[in-house]
């Protein structure tokens, strides 16, 4: 009963999203297992790690009508659940460098392994919802960097390649920071 409904809820989470269901999926094809890794070392943390375990990452489609000010890299099912479920959207994937890939991943893991919160409003379908949680006070807003940059690694929108460069390692501790501080 519990799995039809978890089926049923991704279902209407996928179709109210445009997402197209993958065609293939899991870690265990090679694609995402270095970031997937990569994430685990950087959190090392005990609780976060039984949740990466349950954790499956696959391509699909999400991006069905292109919209330059809308697109979407990547998306978490399942954020608070026993398994979670992160879709990539393979066109992006196959454009993107190696940086622009292990952000994309650390990011959706920090919603399903840490449930973490984006640290603003996105461009989604679920903005109003995310407006009302910033606007109650329920998620703080992350200012950006001196130079610009987004203040997290959880900004909603993809980040130029300089910025996950230039500031990787404050990009990278923060992720450790807020996975360990949310469990």
């Amino acid at each position: 009963m519990r799995t039809n409904l978890i089926l049923f809820l991704l279902g209407i989470m996928v179709s109210c999203s445009q997402v197209v269901a993958p065609q293939y999926s899991n870690n265990s094809n090679g694609e995402f297992e270095p970031y997937y890794e990569d994430f685990r070392k950087i959190v090392s943390n005990e609780k976060v790690n039984k949740k990466l375990e349950k954790t499956v990452i696959m391509f699909g489609n999400l991006n069905p009508n292109p919209d330059p000010n809308k697109s979407t890299l990547g998306i978490c099912y399942g954020m608070h659940e026993k398994r979670a479920i992160i879709v990539i959207d393979e066109e992006y994937w196959k454009k993107a460098s190696p940086t622009s890939k292990a952000f994309t991943v650390y990011h959706e893991l920090g919603h399903c392994a840490c449930n973490l919160q984006h640290t603003q409003p996105s461009n989604g379908w679920y903005r109003p919802f995310e407006e009302l949680l910033f606007k109650l006070g329920l998620i703080k807003k992350k200012r950006d960097l001196p130079d610009g940059c987004p203040g997290s690694i959880m900004h909603p929108t993809d980040m130029y390649e300089f910025c996950m460069i230039n500031n990787y390692m404050y990009y990278i501790n923060e992720l450790k920071r807020a996975c360990n501080e949310n469990r």
